[in-house]
């Protein structure tokens, strides 16, 4: 199993942040498998503070035979994450507030049969790396917000991979789209 650091939200140095005591158990979905690659979201609650980071870990899979490589995993700016609200019926998109360098070098991810990528992310408003924008044609469509606000939130998230034409892998790109299935959470007030 490779395991990542923890996708931090700033790119200047930060300070790690740790989870509370879990008052629930960790909350996973059930495997989405397509072409050889599964992936899983797991909650760490399906509670979270107002104030507090809303962290999740991804992991993809390998269910294929043969070994394959993935571009630029664990960059999830360019993943689409976002935060169905059950009282409004629309969504909350993450939406980044800087803009990347073109020169950036993608990362290359191999893995072989059976073996699995953990990619933690944690969505912190403190860092002020990134803003949740308001995404449905209604009164208000350009609307953001800095933290979502209490209530009941369904997290949706997919990402696309293509190869690396600059890096090429040890074995064959897995090109596509997957979306793992998603999972209800809660903001609370305090």
């Amino acid at each position: 199993m490779i395991k990542l650091a923890m996708v931090c939200l700033v790119l200047i140095p930060c300070l790690a942040w740790t989870a509370p005591p879990a008052t629930q158990p960790a909350l996973s979905s059930a495997p989405v498998v397509k072409d050889g690659l599964s992936i899983t979201l797991t909650l760490p609650s399906a509670t979270f503070a107002a104030d507090e980071p809303v962290a999740f870990t991804v992991q993809l899979k390998n269910v294929s035979q043969k070994p394959t490589s993935l571009s630029d995993a664990e960059h999830f700016w360019g993943w689409r994450i976002g935060f169905w609200d059950s009282r409004s019926g629309g969504t909350w998109q993450v939406h980044k507030l800087f803009f990347e360098d073109k020169k950036r070098v993608l990362s290359v991810s191999s893995l072989n049969p059976g073996q699995t990528l953990d990619l933690p992310v944690v969505l912190d408003a403190a860092s002020e790396q990134f803003e949740y924008k308001w995404d449905i044609a209604q009164a208000d469509p350009l609307k953001t917000v800095l933290r979502l606000a209490p209530g009941q939130y369904q997290l949706r998230m997919g990402i696309r991979f293509v190869a690396n034409p600059a890096r090429p892998g040890p074995s064959p790109y897995w090109t596509g789209s997957i979306s793992p299935k998603p999972l209800d959470l809660e903001i609370t007030g305090k």
